[in-house]
Order: C-alpha cells, then sequence, then structure tokens
C-alpha cells in the first residue's frame, strides 16, 4: 500500500523538524515538505520537540546540580 503524497507520517515531519531545528535541511526537502504537506503540522511537531528540549535541559541542569550539592 503506496502512502499518499500529501499525507506525511509521523516519523517523515519529525525527522523534517528536527533537521530544520539543526540547521542541517536541504532546500530541496524543504520545499518538498511546504508544497506537498500543510505547515501546521511542522509549526505543532515544532512546537512539541521545543518543549521537550527545553524539559530535558531543566532536568539536566536539576541534575547536574544535585551532584554538586554533595
Amino acid at each position: 500500500m503506496a502512502e499518499d503524497p500529501q499525507k506525511g507520517g509521523f516519523l517523515k515531519t519529525l525527522q523534517s523538524v528536527l533537521a530544520a531545528m539543526f540547521g542541517v535541511q536541504s532546500e530541496h526537502r524543504r520545499l518538498e515538505d511546504f508544497s506537498s504537506h500543510k505547515p501546521w503540522r511542522f509549526i505543532l511537531m515544532g512546537l512539541a520537540v521545543a518543549v521537550v528540549f527545553v524539559v530535558l535541559v531543566m532536568l539536566l541542569v536539576r541534575w547536574a546540580l544535585s551532584l554538586g550539592a554533595v
């Protein structure tokens, strides 16, 4: 069963968002994403990835500070 080109999977959207956040997404891929998908998918995924990143950094800082308190 072939995937509809108008529907990108969750993993493809996540891959595009992560590549864009790290600054390694190719121009071809960016144009492909925004010409074949709705932008709200990338906006929501970007916000979710950003929130997860901030929470992970906060947890890492708390852990590092707890090591210094020993």
